[in-house]
């Protein structure tokens, strides 16, 4: 009864164990127990409590797209609304970053040229995570 969920509403939910990393991976397709398991702060077994961090994953079939110059002042909400539009391919999330920089969630691996954020055309770019790392041993941690 993970989550609080009753057992026949995650007939359908996959649990793997990683006991080399240390990990639970849950792969659910209703959005409903997703956010439950995102919810979870700790999990209590007979012996001991323990506390774990979850967080969602994106499909293997999507791709994250940056575009930059976006208004300071718009919310994730009204991203979300403004880029949900016919003109533009199927988006799945969208949200701001610093402050003038939206990151779209995209449903296929496509990267288009110009997303569509109401009225406004602005230039796609491949959205890659970067990690600080230090420029003398090449190591994560230190600058």
């Amino acid at each position: 009864m993970a989550a609080r969920l009753p057992p026949h509403a995650t007939e359908k939910d996959i649990v793997c164990a990683n006991a080399t990393q240390n990990i639970f991976a849950l792969s659910t397709p209703l959005e409903n127990n997703a956010l439950a398991y995102c919810s979870l702060k700790e999990i209590i077994l007979p012996k001991r409590r323990y506390y774990v961090t979850a967080y969602f994953v994106p499909l293997c079939n999507t791709c994250r797209v940056a575009i930059r110059g976006v208004d300071a002042d718009f919310t994730d909400v009204d991203l979300a609304r403004m880029i949900h539009t016919a003109r533009n391919p199927k988006v799945l999330g969208a949200r701001g970053i610093m402050k003038t920089t939206a990151i779209i969630l995209l449903d296929n691996h496509k990267v288009p040229n110009y997303i569509y954020c109401g009225p406004i055309t602005y230039r796609c770019t491949l959205y890659k995570r970067q990690i600080g790392t230090c420029r003398n041993f090449c190591h994560v941690g230190h600058r």
